[in-house]
């Protein structure tokens, strides 16, 4: 007996150390696939943020590369680099066509460079690519509003009005509304003051107000100088639209610059 309880004990601590090595690898393993499930929830919650942001047309490899451009083109925009951000709005818009906040953000760049022609015709095709966005009307209007037209001006921020815009811009929209009523009604018709407005983004999310949608007090020293953030992406304090950053699935995101 007294001989054996060495290699009975012997025995039951190989036991012991191999149970416990095999619990050790089973839970190493065990928060290895918790990991992994996360990293993997991460990703899709991400894929699914930009699916909603989406168009939903053309390519959608085509559309981050192209948030990418944007994103860079609203950093150049913010530190007042207007020509090198029309490049890059303009390299996002041939890269991905049917993005509204592109054009929006180019508009604004033209608007704030004096360009009133070119940033109303850009301006107009974001009307058309998302109607139902209060941001690119407001900018039409404003715009338009500075070359004197004022009939168009009225029913395009009438539009804006109507698409629910950010109390922000509801007070000072509704009394350049009036005024342009008055001078539109009057035969002969004068310049009317837009109160320093300029134009502003859609707040998708903007994005998300994004889709991060669209962007009264007096605009704000950034808002003043026509950059706005979108789909979710927009803020009255950033007049150009931005997307939440996304870079190629399944790495993470570029804009909430649209991020890189």
């Amino acid at each position: 007996m007294n001989r054996s309880l060495p290699r009975f004990l012997f025995v039951l601590l190989f036991a012991c150390i191999s149970y416990f090595n095999q619990f050790s690898h089973a839970s190493f393993a065990t928060a290895q696939v918790k990991a992994q499930a996360a990293a993997a929830a991460t990703e899709e919650e991400q894929e699914y943020i930009e699916s909603k942001l989406f168009p939903k047309k053309g390519k959608y490899l085509d559309w981050i590369e192209a948030n990418k451009l944007n994103n860079q083109g609203l950093r150049f925009a913010r530190s007042g680099h207007y020509k090198d951000a029309m490049l890059m709005f303009q390299k996002a818009i041939q890269r991905y066509s049917h993005d509204y906040t592109y054009y929006e953000n180019l508009g604004a760049a033209l608007h704030k460079s004096g360009n009133l022609e070119r940033a109303e015709t850009t301006t107009e095709m974001a009307t058309q690519l998302s109607p139902r966005r209060w941001g690119p009307w407001y900018n039409l209007g404003i715009i338009l509003t500075k070359e004197h037209e004022y009939s168009r001006a009225l029913k395009a921020l009438k539009r804006a009005q109507s698409l629910h815009a950010p109390a922000s811009k509801r007070v000072g929209m509704s009394k350049l509304i009036t005024a342009l009523e008055k001078k539109v009604s009057r035969a002969n018709v004068l310049p009317v003051e837009t109160a320093g407005d300029t134009s502003t983004v859609s707040t998708e999310s903007e994005k998300p107000d994004d889709d991060k949608s669209a962007q009264s007090t007096p605009p704000s020293a950034d808002s003043a100088s026509g950059i706005n953030t979108s789909p979710a992406q927009n803020s009255d304090a950033n007049p150009y639209t931005t997307i939440p950053a996304v870079s190629p699935v399944p790495q993470a995101p570029a804009t909430t610059d649209k991020g890189n």
